[in-house]
């Protein structure tokens, strides 16, 4: 190849990359040309981003916020919620009424302190109907009724030895039910959950008259997160002494084991089940639940 040839390919060669160069140029203007007119037509406005929520106890109202890329620690009030509760019901441990409910339609069932305001007595418990077998249901309170840590000390332990099993086993059950209605509540075997997802020691089976959901429970009755979420009495909640409020919904405890002995399971305030759990020793609200037998 003579000096003539070598000199044409190194033009050719050099007319190509420029083109290419200057097309890259055109391409890349553009582009940016076209995703800032996109974002130019979007009003971007200030942005609210809540996130890295507290974790701990229930009811905490208190939350970090992100506006502008700012993070601000935030006290929030959120409102009390309204219920309508029914004062001495006469007709406690009815046996047409309880067996006329479905599942998914709620009962009264017993009576608790609720309404925060004791010169009006206890209040009539309403309970959600989870399921019915042959002549017994399922039951499990509408309403955070109390709130307990799931053990009173910060230790390993399981369902069959916390405080809250036996607090749910004299204290409440004494409280919350006449004795014909203690008739109606079944003796039942509540199982340990042996082998939890995280291999966490669940302990022994128990027999109770009252107790917690499991974390396969908490999915298997409920449709959904949302059909999970739960509200907190006025008593319930006036047991949060947060001054910067509670939360419209609250995380109530399952009986569970959470990732380590030392922590149970539990549903958060947006009714999604944290098998990882909270530490045992933390207060949470408490949803009591029973078998309810249908028959004499």
């Amino acid at each position: 190849m003579d000096k003539e040839t070598k000199t044409g390919l190194w033009v050719v060669l050099l007319i190509l990359l420029t083109s290419i160069v200057i097309g890259l140029g055109v391409f890349m203007f553009e582009l940016s040309s076209g995703v800032g007119k996109i974002f130019t037509e979007i009003d971007l406005g200030p942005l609210l981003e809540i996130d890295n929520p507290k974790s701990g106890n229930a009811g905490n109202a208190d939350y970090y916020e992100t506006i502008n890329n700012e993070s601000t620690y935030v006290v929030s009030t959120y409102p009390e919620p309204t219920i309508e509760f029914i004062y001495h019901t006469t007709e406690r441990g009815n046996l047409d009424v309880l067996r006329a409910a479905e599942v998914g339609s709620f009962i009264y069932f017993g009576e608790y302190e609720q309404d925060n305001d004791e010169a009006t007595g206890k209040e009539a418990i309403e309970w959600l109907v989870l399921d019915k077998q042959d002549d017994k249901m399922l039951v499990i309170s509408r309403y955070g009724l109390d709130r307990q840590p799931f053990h009173t000390e910060y230790e390993e332990i399981t369902w069959e030895a916390c405080s809250l099993r036996g607090w749910l086993n004299s204290s409440f059950y004494e409280t919350a039910f006449i004795p014909e209605e203690k008739s109606l509540i079944l003796t039942s075997e509540v199982s340990a959950d042996a082998k939890p997802l995280h291999g966490t020691d669940g302990g022994n089976n128990t027999m109770d008259q009252v107790f917690l959901l499991s974390i396969d429970e908490a999915d298997r009755f409920f449709e959904d997160d949302v059909a999970r979420t739960c509200v907190g009495t006025p008593y319930c909640n006036a047991l949060w002494t947060n001054e910067g409020g509670i939360h419209v919904t609250c995380c109530w405890w399952l009986r569970s084991p959470g990732l380590y002995s030392y922590d149970a399971a539990l549903v958060k305030r947006d009714g999604y089940v944290l098998d990882l759990g909270d530490l045992v020793g933390n207060i949470f609200a408490v949803r009591p639940a029973l078998w309810i037998k249908l028959s004499q």
